[in-house]
């Protein structure tokens, strides 16, 4: 397990090199977290290791100026490792890299193999979550559930800024918001990975029985949907707009995403309905278009179907 040791030095090295200081921080009565030197930025990076096995790390920082970041996390004999993140809030560019990690999204990145060059823009937060599982903790999971050598690897792959991913938003959430330290924190950090790696095998193609191909495509029109939630979204547009089959559409979509077509639509286009209610900057009706609803008293129907509160209901809790 010495590599292993080595992926956390050279990570500490790293921050060093970048303007961090390891201090005391009551915030965070376990593992070991550096502050931002004033000269370069604001903010913090929390890390803590397991016995070598993972690291569990929370980032909430800013430089001052655009900052040129470059890693190679490669060790003699094992030189990668996974990693899963909520990107809570990112602005930068990741240069010679697949990784386009975008704000309020999942990305599943395999470290060790290249450098990974970015530049992060200034004065623009970075807020991240993210668990790390070195080679040995991967080779224990393999041989513990008996799985292809490849096969966690690659379903953590298909996870490419996944922004509707909420059970790893949630999990790696309460990841940050849990603060205790000893045995206590020891069970609840181990468990979390685990449920981590579960989820990361439920969501992905391999579990469904999908290939990777049709996996990619489906995550491809979930996206396309997202962005187009205020639009009458018809199962003939996609299959146009994709060239893909009305039926190869409809179950393939289900294997994926667990719901209809429909019932994707009418869930997203309620959860960015909630967003949007809190704020509290648009009428209901106006909402109730932003969301592709033009009968604002189809709209209340739906969101009610949903909550158990008419869209006033709801606004009118954030209120208090």
């Amino acid at each position: 397990m010495g590599d292993n040791m080595n992926l956390t030095e050279i990570r500490k090295k790293q921050l060093n090199g970048f303007g961090f200081r390891k201090i005391d921080n009551p915030d965070f009565p376990i593992g070991e977290y550096f502050y931002l030197d004033d000269r370069f930025g604001v903010g913090g990076y929390w890390l803590y290791d397991y016995k070598n096995m993972f690291t569990i790390s929370i980032h909430d920082f800013y430089f001052h100026d655009d900052f040129y970041f470059s890693a190679d996390m490669y060790v003699k004999d094992k030189p990668t490792y996974l990693s899963i993140s909520h990107n809570i809030s990112i602005n930068g560019d990741f240069l010679n890299s697949s990784i386009n990690p975008i704000s309020n999204s999942i990305t599943g990145v395999l470290y060790g193999e290249n450098t990974v060059n970015a530049v992060i823009d200034k004065n623009t937060q970075v807020y991240s979550i993210s668990i790390e599982i070195y080679p040995d903790y991967y080779d224990y999971l393999t041989d513990k559930f008996k799985l292809e050598k490849e096969y966690l690897k690659n379903a953590l792959l298909s996870l490419k800024s996944d922004t509707d991913f909420y059970e790893m938003m949630i999990l790696l959430q309460e990841i940050k918001n849990f603060k205790s330290a000893g045995i206590s924190a020891e069970i609840f950090y181990e468990s979390k990975v685990m449920e981590a790696v579960a989820l990361i095998l439920s969501k992905s193609s391999y579990e469904k029985n999908i290939s990777l191909e049709d996996y990619t495509e489906i995550q491809a029109i979930n996206k396309y949907i997202l962005e187009n939630l205020s639009s009458d979204i018809s199962q003939k547009q996609i299959c146009s707009h994709f060239f893909i089959g009305r039926t190869k559409l409809q179950n393939q979509f289900k294997k994926v995403n667990n719901c209809t077509i429909s019932e994707f639509i009418k869930k997203n286009r309620i959860e960015k309905s909630k967003t949007l209610l809190k704020e509290d900057k648009f009428s209901i009706k106006d909402i109730s278009l932003m969301v592709g609803y033009k009968n604002q008293s189809r709209f209340s129907e739906i969101f009610r179907e949903y909550t158990n509160l008419l869209p006033t209901e709801y606004r009118q809790i954030f209120k208090i």
